[in-house]
């Protein structure tokens, strides 16, 4: 079996320059991605490059942490000798004389005032001396460990997100309902079953004095399984969330509906004239009986340049059926587009004799315009979020401080030496061996008092 060590592969995948090529990449696609056109970010956020950098990157952070955590380990479970004189060498001399006390005396006092206040100090004696060992913030060793959990997780969150998550638009009409989105994201847009329908009940506006929308407001209704889930009014910067998925308010407009007011001249009446109510699909009778009139289709811009129109067939009593496209500014579409009424007989509005039939007006709806997503990954970077501001508080403000004290009788007195170290913050750790020998002054003070 190949050791880790030796194997290149272990090697390259725990090399803080692969680290660092990798944030390179993840910030430079991220800053195309907020420079470009929105819809052909998501399609970056959602491409198999920009996952897998974000894949290396967690198997990256992953294998440093793999290969460092069993020396951490290893560090967690050590537990120097209360003995080891070197320390007090090492470090800066700090002691305390007494008279009238013995070591025994000292040792116990000291180890009283220890308890409950630092780990479970170790002692041993020898020659005569205490010695007697101590530390706080052992764990603290794996507060680098809770920052790389808590980037591992947001970066898991960013490939579920890319992955299962989603984002599309979709225009609901006062009145409808919907159960699919169009996704965007790139050049390909595709519709996208939402698995419940949502229906708009109401569409209000709100204006300023001059006019200005003040504010849009759409009341919608959740259904699922056939049944009413959920209700609210949703409005900007006031998001519905149902099953995962979340509604913003983004826009509104209006529509054509199904009904269409049309004119009827009969030329054989002396231009009598006749206003026709037409509903989508349905068939009603013209003037006299001459015919039935069903309104089969409805624009609101016809080939986008025609402006509003409408196709109406037309059944005579004899069965036969005309059909015919009425505009609503037929004199516009005439002079821009004389050669078009030439070509079929569809264009004219006189095709159906004795009637010349011309488009009032179409019924509007007035819509609202959502913006919907649907992020599997937001709970996870939470999560990551506040998982790395308390693990970047415990990296810079605790340490693992370890603590030797030396009892010894010294020419009929008693000599108390303090030492100690911590992994960072040297000058936090002189401090508090200043504070420490203060306090065993006054606890070792009280002896010699009541001696």
């Amino acid at each position: 079996m190949t050791d880790k060590k030796t194997n290149p592969l272990w090697n390259i995948l725990k090399s803080v320059k692969l680290t660092l090529v990798l944030l390179a990449l993840l910030a430079a696609a991220s800053v195309i991605g907020t420079l470009i056109q929105q819809q052909d970010s998501a399609g970056i956020y959602h491409s198999i490059w920009f996952r897998m950098i974000i894949f290396c990157l967690a198997v990256n952070l992953l294998v440093c942490s793999l290969d460092r955590f069993p020396a951490t380990l290893k560090l967690l479970r050590l537990t120097p000798s209360p003995d080891r004189a070197r320390v007090f060498e090492e470090a800066t001399p700090r002691t305390i004389k007494l008279s009238n006390a013995s070591v025994d005396q000292v040792s116990s006092a000291v180890k009283e005032y220890l308890k409950g206040r630092y780990s479970q100090p170790a002692v041993k004696e020898s020659g005569g001396s205490s010695f007697i060992y101590f530390e706080k913030g052992r764990f603290s060793l794996f507060s680098v460990y809770l920052v790389h959990l808590s980037v591992l997780i947001i970066l898991i969150g960013a490939i579920a997100g890319s992955i299962f998550g989603f984002s599309g638009y979709v225009n609901i009409p006062e009145g409808g309902s919907i159960n699919s989105i169009m996704i965007t994201g790139g050049e390909n847009h595709s519709h996208r079953e939402l698995g419940f329908t949502v229906a708009c009940k109401k569409f209000l506006v709100d204006y300023y004095d001059n006019g200005s929308p003040k504010e849009y407001r759409s009341d919608l209704s959740f259904i699922a399984g056939g049944k009413e889930a959920l209700s609210g009014s949703l409005r900007v910067n006031h998001p519905i969330t149902f099953m995962g998925v979340t509604f913003y308010q983004s826009s509104y407009g209006t529509v054509p509906g199904e009904k269409a007011l049309i004119r009827a001249i009969n030329d054989e009446k002396g231009a009598e004239e006749t206003m026709i109510e037409a509903e989508l699909g349905k068939t009603v009778t013209l003037p006299d009986n001459r015919g039935e009139l069903t309104l089969s289709d409805i624009k609101d811009n016809l080939m986008n340049m025609l402006g509003p129109a409408v196709l109406v067939t037309i059944k005579s009593p004899e069965g036969e059926e005309t059909q015919i496209w009425l505009f609503q500014d037929r004199e516009m579409v005439k002079e821009k587009f004389s050669g078009m009424f030439d070509l079929s007989q569809k264009f004219n509005p006189s095709a159906y004799s004795p009637f010349t039939l011309s488009l009032d007006t179409i019924e509007s709806v007035a819509y609202t315009g959502l913006q919907v997503s649907r992020d599997p990954g937001v709970k996870f970077v939470f999560m990551g979020f506040f998982m790395i501001i308390i693990g970047l508080f415990l990296t810079f403000f605790t340490s693992h401080r370890r603590f030797w004290i030396r009892i010894a009788g010294e020419k009929g007195n008693v000599k108390v030496g303090l030492a100690g170290t911590a992994s960072k913050n040297p000058v936090g750790m002189e401090r508090e061996l200043d504070r420490l020998l203060q306090k065993l002054k006054k606890v070792t003070g009280e002896l010699q008092h009541n001696g």
